[in-house]
């Protein structure tokens, strides 16, 4: 890049649950606040844990919106879109990318088609879906998930 870009890594919750974040501007200080994490897998004592780390997301969802950024928020977030704590996302007015493609299964990968779709990424205002699909089997219990998106100019 050639103006330059904060990243930072913050830890709301635990030592082990960190959250990315990224900012990019362009030479117009355009905007864009990429934000992740490989959230906790859900169980009884876990979820509070994972609820708070999206939570976290959403909070710098927020802040990076008010500053007038645009939001790409992506990760293993161990949750489906079909879970009522999904809706999380949308107080920050992030919208699913997968609305109107399909809901594939990313992990596990060895049950294909059968399994879930735990793997997100969220879009705030301003940006579109181009394209979205799954990449093949590379040796990992996920498959990749790729989503093309499309910032067009704000003027």
């Amino acid at each position: 890049a050639r103006r330059p870009m904060e990243i930072a890594l913050f830890r709301p919750v635990a030592r082990d649950y960190a959250v990315l974040h990224a900012r990019f501007c362009s030479s117009g200080e355009r905007c864009l606040t990429i934000l992740s994490a490989h959230a906790p897998r859900p169980g009884p004592e876990r979820r509070e844990t994972r609820n708070a780390v999206l939570g976290a997301i959403v909070g710098q969802a927020k802040v990076a919106a008010a500053r007038g950024d645009r939001v790409v928020a992506a990760g293993d977030f161990n949750i489906t879109a079909f879970s009522p704590d999904f809706t999380v996302f949308a107080g920050a007015g992030l919208a699913d990318t997968a609305l109107g493609r399909g809901y594939p299964s990313t992990w596990p990968h060895i049950l294909g088609r059968w399994g879930i779709g735990i793997d997100q990424v969220l879009v705030s205002p301003g940006i579109t879906v181009a394209a979205r699909w799954l990449g093949p089997d590379i040796h990992s219990d996920h498959y990749p998930l790729f989503v093309e998106l499309e910032l067009p100019d704000r003027r």
